[in-house]
């Protein structure tokens, strides 16, 4: 990401791929919080859950940005390489 910055381009990754990472884990998430057998109000629930939904939630800041990133520089072309 820092990268795409620097560039000004996403050329060389795949916005479906992270929009396919975008969905998995929102997926994930929710599941994890909406399973019917479980009480998500309970003290052990986040206890011992918190941590992966801390994971895959987490990275949706990071899709989100690059997504964001792609939207920002559809229009660029990435710099020509130097020898």
């Amino acid at each position: 990401m820092v990268t795409n910055e620097k560039r000004k381009s996403t050329e060389g990754v795949s916005a479906t791929m992270f929009l396919i990472f975008l969905t998995s884990n929102v997926a994930y998430g929710l599941t994890v919080l909406l399973r019917p057998d479980i009480d998500v109000k309970s003290a052990t629930f986040w206890s011992d859950k918190f941590p992966f939904i801390l994971g895959s939630m987490g990275t949706l800041v990071f899709d989100i940005y690059f997504q964001i990133q792609v939207f920002r520089f559809r229009h660029n072309k990435p710099p020509a390489a130097t020898l």
